[in-house]
């Protein structure tokens, strides 16, 4: 997989806006800390959001880093994406943790000469205070991806590892059902009306949705706009146009785009306002419904939850033009940063150097089934046989990784600039065009005058 420097640079907004971090499948609280090694004078404290795949794996990881470095005690902390926010910021204060999450969204980098927002974010106001440790010059670092490497690089440094990559903009689909539906993947828009149609037809619900955590519903939206401006230079140029006043969000296009989302809407469980994100995934893997709107990184949980379920993933045919539809969008996933507060910085650049390691990394790979940041790294079978041949095309980042949202604007706009929080069911509006005109009032009231 190769990914484009160009592509990437200052233009990326991890899904987490959503809602905390995308990544995370999990709702509960988790905590693990490594087993305290004999004679340790060190103590490593790691506080990280939890996520099936990637938590399984940096445990054993750090048992093998304690194994070989037993003057260090690591305590590794997982804790759900709602809790973990709150918990992060805490322990910064206090001067409690050594390694903690960076921000890989386009909030991590300066903005763009073109944003005028008069709010920045707590990374940008720490790493401009001081209060990052520069890793630039660790020789670790030389073994990732460059491009990946100078997406989030501040000003020429570097202040976070970037542990690996995720699509978000396709449709997982449960193989056994189709066939028995004689249905082929859909490519084009018309298609996967006719595919939701004949599902619903058949007493089958075509599509889960978790309503009620909010976030995954922006994933429809998403993942329908990558169809609809499907180069990184398309949804960059209309980025710049929205905060330039050239394009409204109320724009037919992106009118379309929510009517779209409605269109889903009206083939998902009639109650899927009621459910949670693990409800739908839960409603997938049972064989409940034939299609599900997530990431990439829920491959590995799918599969451990039921092994025998057969699925794939395919790019969301948000139009009728096929060639437009043929590319997955995605993000860079969450990085790993050391505070310069941390009281066992040496003993968190040796973990962050033992991650790093082409060895050590090959394995959390295969054992998380990540997309990794390191180049020729081999991603896991299993992830492989589910995402097929997008692994080997050019990544390139998903809306929700290239829009800079005002933080002053009205709920209307949100995160995305979608409007899909108040769209029916959702909320009360009940058009794609009505939820973009809300989002256009919201988003000019908010612009620099």
């Amino acid at each position: 997989m190769s990914i484009r420097k160009t592509s990437f640079r200052g233009k990326l907004r991890v899904a987490s806006a959503l809602c905390g971090i995308v990544l995370t499948a999990g709702t509960l609280s988790a905590c693990s800390g490594g087993s305290a090694a004999s004679g340790a004078t060190e103590e490593l404290n790691i506080l990280l959001h939890d996520s099936p795949g990637t938590t399984k794996a940096l445990k054993n990881m750090t048992k093998e880093f304690e194994k070989k470095n037993p003057s260090v005690k690591v305590n590794l902390d997982f804790l759900s994406t709602n809790d973990y926010p709150a918990a992060r910021t805490a322990r910064l204060a206090a001067g409690a943790v050594d390694i903690v999450e960076g921000n890989t969204t386009v909030a991590g980098v300066p903005d763009p000469s073109y944003v005028k927002r008069v709010k920045v974010s707590d990374w940008v106001k720490g790493v401009e205070a001081g209060n990052w440790v520069d890793l630039s010059d660790q020789p670790f670092m030389k073994n990732f991806d460059p491009a990946v490497v100078d997406t989030v690089k501040f000003k020429g440094k570097s202040y976070q590892v970037v542990t690996s990559l995720n699509y978000y903009t396709g449709v997982m689909y449960n193989k056994d059902i189709f066939e028995k539906q004689g249905l082929d993947v859909p490519t084009t828009w018309s298609e996967f009306v006719a595919v939701m149609d004949k599902l619903k037809a058949a007493g089958i619900t075509p599509v889960s949705i978790g309503g009620k955590d909010g976030w995954p519903v922006g994933l429809i939206p998403m993942s329908i706009m990558q169809g609809t401006y499907p180069t990184p230079e398309q949804k960059t140029q209309l980025d710049k146009a929205l905060w330039g006043g050239e394009t409204k969000l109320s724009d037919p296009k992106l009118a379309e785009v929510m009517e779209k989302t409605k269109t889903i809407f009206d083939h998902a469980d009639p109650n899927f306002t009621g459910i949670d994100y693990a409800t739908a995934e839960g409603q997938f893997i049972g064989g409940q419904a034939a299609m599900t709107f997530d990431g990439s990184w829920a491959t590995q949980q799918f599969s451990q939850q039921n092994p025998g379920l057969k699925f794939g993933y395919f790019p969301m045919p948000g139009t009728e033009r096929a060639e437009d539809n043929k590319n997955l969008g995605g993000k860079l996933d969450f990085s790993l940063a050391i505070p310069t507060a941390s009281k066992n910085q040496d003993a968190a650049m040796k973990w962050l150097a033992f991650f790093s390691d082409k060895e050590n990394y090959a394995k959390f790979a295969n054992d998380s089934g990540i997309i990794p940041s390191q180049p020729n790294t081999p991603v896991s079978q299993q992830l492989r046989d589910v995402l097929g041949p997008a692994l080997d095309e050019q990544f390139q980042p998903g809306w929700g990784d290239v829009f800079h949202s005002n933080p002053g604007a009205g709920p209307n706009v949100g995160a995305i600039g979608l409007n899909f929080a108040n769209l029916a069911p959702m909320g009360k509006l009940a058009t794609g065009k009505d939820a973009q005109e809300a989002a256009e009032q919201d988003w000019t009231a908010a612009l620099p005058k």
